[in-house]
């Protein structure tokens, strides 16, 4: 792909964002931080990476230089307890066990699917 190509593929995915979506995203973010609640995100495959990156930024970036930090929690970090959730209960519960033992109403939870 050369340059050209890939600035109007970034300017083509720039407009099909709906920027009332993305208000909604920053207003559930703000509301989260406001209330002292944690942020967890999760995803599978690249969608993981994206979802572990996303709270690495938060907990150092966006946090950082505040007296009140971000408090983001990646599901899909804790490769132990995947394994011993998707072995012993099965896959489709490896996100929904760890929030049983930490989801508060004032929480914040974010599936990233970069596929559907």
């Amino acid at each position: 792909m050369h340059a050209q190509e890939y600035i109007d593929l970034v300017k083509s995915t720039l407009d099909a964002l709906d920027p009332k979506s993305l208000d909604q995203l920053v207003d559930a973010f703000h509301t989260t931080y406001s209330k002292g609640g944690n942020i967890y995100t999760m995803g599978n495959g690249g969608s993981g990476a994206s979802a572990s990156h996303a709270a690495g930024d938060f907990l150092k970036g966006a946090s950082y230089g505040l007296d009140k930090r971000f408090k983001m929690i990646c599901l899909n970090d804790n490769l132990p307890s995947m394994m011993a959730i998707a072995n012993d209960i099965g896959w489709e519960s490896i996100f929904i066990e760890p929030l049983k033992n930490f989801l508060q109403p004032q929480d914040l939870v974010i599936g990233i699917s970069g596929s559907g």
